[in-house]
C-alpha cells in the first residue's frame, strides 16, 4: 500500500483536534445541517507527521483540507503531497 505525508504551508499534517472547531461545513449532499470541522494540527517534525495510507485515504485528506479552505478560511499558500519514504 502506498503511503504519503502532507505538508500545508511548509508544515506537516499531524492530524485534527476534535476539541477545537475550525469552522462549519456547508450543506454537503444528504446532510440536513452544517457540521463542525475539527481544527488542523500541524508540526515541523516529520516524525510526528500523519502517514496517509492508500489513495482513497489520500483523497479524503485532501478533501478535508480543501473544506477548510472553502468553509473555514484556511489560508493555503502551499500544499505538498510527499511519498512517505521520500519526504525531507
Amino acid at each position: 500500500m502506498r503511503k504519503w505525508l502532507i505538508k500545508i504551508n511548509g508544515k506537516y499534517l499531524k492530524g485534527y483536534d476534535d476539541t477545537q472547531t475550525h469552522g462549519k461545513t456547508g450543506h454537503m449532499g444528504w446532510q440536513p445541517r452544517d457540521t463542525e470541522m475539527p481544527a488542523i494540527v500541524l508540526t515541523d517534525s516529520k516524525d510526528e507527521a500523519y502517514v496517509v495510507e492508500g489513495t482513497i485515504n489520500l483523497r479524503g485528506q485532501i478533501d478535508r483540507i480543501m473544506d477548510r479552505v472553502r468553509f473555514a478560511g484556511l489560508d493555503l499558500s502551499t500544499l505538498e503531497i510527499l511519498k512517505a519514504g521520500d519526504a525531507e
